[in-house]
């Protein structure tokens, strides 16, 4: 009967290692998620900080769901 612990703990332990080897890859992270070259705009705000001020003032902006990889 002690044996039956060990397996299962080895089991969720190469459940848990699977599942963030998976969470690794990149276009796990990228799934849902524009390119943040394609938010037009937005995209020459983060570029150029004196035409964010220009157009936007000193507000923060928020950006959801963008892909910020190359």
């Amino acid at each position: 009967m002690s044996s039956t612990p060990k397996s299962i703990s080895r089991r969720r332990l190469l459940g848990k290692m699977a599942a963030l080897s998976l969470l690794s890859t990149p276009m796990a992270f990228a799934f849902g998620k524009k390119n943040i070259r394609n938010f037009g705009e937005i995209h020459d705000y983060l570029k150029d900080g004196y035409l964010r001020v220009e157009k936007a003032g000193e507000q923060r902006i928020t950006i959801k769901n963008a892909d910020f990889r190359s």
